[in-house]
């Protein structure tokens, strides 16, 4: 799976920035008493802290894939050079033979 296939996790992001601006905006103008107020920033504060782990958690995964992705690819690649460069010692191997016999 790669970074494009999974859809899905690229609406994550702005959803969470969207939820934290407008708990945000809903605390600044809610009229409550002090005590209440600094609880529910912290609460909202907690809150934040956890999607931000989440959100970090998600592009470690991902990177994680993307990385795992390209050593696959690079390997292929030195397997396909690898057989190319044998095959192209034989040929030159059998065309130096071919040239010695004459």
């Amino acid at each position: 799976m790669t970074l494009y296939e999974n859809s899905e996790h690229s609406s994550v992001i702005p959803v969470l920035a969207g939820f934290l601006l407008g708990a945000g905006v809903a605390l600044l103008l809610t009229p409550k008493t002090g005590p209440q107020f600094r609880q529910d920033l912290n609460r909202q504060a907690r809150s934040a802290r956890d999607s931000l782990g989440e959100t970090v958690d998600m592009v470690k995964d991902q990177g994680k894939e993307v990385y795992k992705g390209a050593e696959e690819a690079l390997q292929g690649a030195r397997q396909a050079f690898e057989s190319g460069r044998d095959q192209a010692r034989e040929a030159v191997k059998g065309a130096k033979e071919k040239f010695e016999s004459l």
